[in-house]
């Protein structure tokens, strides 16, 4: 949805300054914020293009050192696309990379590679939502009482019927369904 890039949870263009700094502390800084924001979407999503866990580590870690090597030229341009799509081909290029290493030595002509699923792009959708999702989940459980957590987890969540919730967490009810 593009009437969102105001949100919290767009790229901001602040964390690409962060990754040019000179000193090393808040360049660091930005790397974590970097990896924190963007690694589980880039491994998920290669798990979810058919790579092992080793493999999509591997992914992982050939995006975030690539980007590494272009961090100091890298300008964000929100007016030419989003972030997002911009990670999404990195990581498609290193998934596909993945795939040419482990092709067979000269001599099989009749060798191809891998198909990768065609929804591509609705899974990665799917994990930038669900990494979306897990932020704002971590940001409103601190927000909220335990007790109150707890309900919406059970309830809201695993779709445990509201009465047995009432029952364990002490809420009514109507303060559950709420």
């Amino acid at each position: 949805d593009t009437s969102r890039n105001d949100s919290i949870y767009a790229t901001q263009a602040s964390i690409f300054i962060r990754l040019r700094a000179d000193g090393s502390t808040e360049r660091e800084l930005g790397w974590q914020q970097f990896a924190q924001k963007y690694s589980r979407v880039i491994a998920g999503f290669a798990r979810n293009a058919g790579l092992r866990a080793q493999e999509a580590d591997d992914v992982l870690q050939d995006v975030l050192l690539g980007f590494f090597r272009v961090s100091d030229a890298f300008e964000y341009d929100p007016n030419k696309g989003r972030f997002r799509g911009y990670l999404k081909r990195v990581t498609l290029n290193a998934i596909r990379g993945r795939h040419r290493r482990k092709r067979p030595d000269v001599g099989i002509e009749d060798w191809q590679e891998p198909a990768l699923p065609e929804d591509l792009d609705d899974q990665w959708d799917r994990q930038w939502t669900e990494q979306l999702m897990a932020r704002a989940f971590a940001e409103v459980r601190e927000e909220v009482e335990e007790c109150t957590w707890r309900a919406f987890e059970l309830y809201g969540m695993r779709g445990t019927p509201a009465a047995a919730v009432a029952e364990e967490t002490g809420m009514t009810e109507a303060a559950i369904r709420h």
